[in-house]
């Protein structure tokens, strides 16, 4: 992750947080304002718990989509997993996959994200994508929208092929992004089926 100080970037939004595992790193480098997103009830209460002591950062629990029919996820027996969305590609990789739980969640836009919580276009953001299954709509609604100049970078956590219904390869999403003049700077295998870009 860059230094906030050198790149000008002082706002960090993290669609799908998760555990945040890098929440005191992008503290110590200064972030303004750090949001984090995240669906899963458990994992959203953990992240208020353990941001408590730090003012500049903001939870929403939410899952953010372009779809509002799409309002339960569902966690599966692999932590993880957890999507909007039917694991169609997921299940010929592990066969055993089982649902473990389904949660009714909050959903709203990504304008809605932006306009609510920021970054202003005054402000120079990072935006983290990491959506399982949502990848394809949220890079289109940004591309769609008047807030793309406000994200100098982006990083993309997705699939390489699909694995959730309606997904698209991860070379697709980095295709449409690298076409509204993002410049691809580094790649990293997360595993043999998932990637940063």
């Amino acid at each position: 992750m860059m230094s906030s100080n050198i790149s000008g970037i002082s706002t960090l939004v993290h669609i799908g947080a998760g555990q945040a595992t890098e929440l005191e790193n992008w503290v110590n480098q200064g972030f303004a304002s750090i949001v984090l997103i995240e669906p899963h009830p458990v994992l959203a209460n953990q992240l208020r718990l353990r941001s408590r002591k730090f003012p500049q950062v903001k939870v929403v629990e939410s899952a953010i989509t372009e779809r509002a029919e799409l309002s339960e996820l569902y966690d599966y027996t692999i932590s993880g997993l957890a999507s909007l969305r039917q694991p169609t590609g997921l299940k010929q990789i592990f066969p055993g996959l089982q649902l473990a739980q389904r949660y009714t969640v909050v959903t709203c836009r990504l304008a809605q994200i932006v306009n609510h919580y920021g970054p202003s276009p005054e402000q120079k953001a990072h935006l983290i994508i990491a959506a399982a299954g949502e990848e394809a709509d949220l890079v289109d609604a940004l591309l769609q929208s008047d807030q793309l100049e406000r994200f100098l970078s982006i990083s993309l956590k997705a699939s390489i092929e699909p694995l959730y219904e309606g997904a698209e390869p991860a070379s697709q999403l980095v295709k449409r992004l690298e076409d509204a003049g993002y410049e691809l700077k580094s790649t990293q295998a997360i595993d043999s089926d998932w990637g940063e870009w």
